[in-house]
């Protein structure tokens, strides 16, 4: 593998992962998957919060990686999953900072997206960043050399939509290819 492809969570070990909320259900390892030999794997449900979110959530140490370290706003992080209904979904998610309420969220967009496995990048710099404080979203980056909060997930239309069978295989990074004329 390049080194300028770097997987940075492999989603073979369900175990490390805590559901997002009573909306998500039936966190597993599915053998399905692209690299390795399973994926993590949840499901949408409509219970009884008011989110439109499922997904999953692991934290770990901030010096076991130095994730975004020698990387700039111009390169690339990759997210692979698997969605069997593109009907409501809205986007697929991946959040990563410090804590649940200090994270950015990088969107991989329905747009983008097919009914099957999807291996999407974005933009290292084309994230948002939620602030608990007011409310709302911002553009401005929190410093993510060494985070030590990771969620993935799938927005949906509406919290009332469920969908099982969402399968996240792995989260990589990659420089960005760069020329000079």
């Amino acid at each position: 593998m390049s080194k300028s492809y770097r997987i940075i969570e492999n989603c073979e070990d369900y175990t490390e992962w805590t559901i997002l909320g009573n909306e998500t259900a039936d966190l597993a390892a599915s053998t399905a998957c692209i690299t390795g030999t399973v994926s993590l794997e949840f499901a949408k449900v409509n219970a009884s919060a008011t989110t439109a979110v499922g997904g999953a959530y692991k934290t770990f140490a901030g010096d076991d990686v130095k994730i975004f370290a020698g990387l700039t706003p111009m390169d690339y992080i990759i997210a692979q999953f698997y969605i069997s209904d593109m009907t409501n979904v809205d986007y697929a998610l991946l959040r990563m900072g410090t804590s649940a309420t200090a994270y950015l969220e990088w969107r991989f967009e329905d747009s983008s997206m097919i009914v099957g496995w999807n291996s999407i990048a974005v933009k290292i710099g084309n994230c948002n960043q939620y602030n608990t404080t007011t409310g709302s979203w911002t553009s401005l980056g929190i410093p993510l050399t060494d985070p030590t909060y990771m969620a993935v997930g799938v927005k949906f239309d509406s919290e009332a939509n469920a969908l099982a069978g969402i399968k996240f295989d792995h989260i990589a990074i990659a420089k960005a290819e760069r020329t000079v004329t």
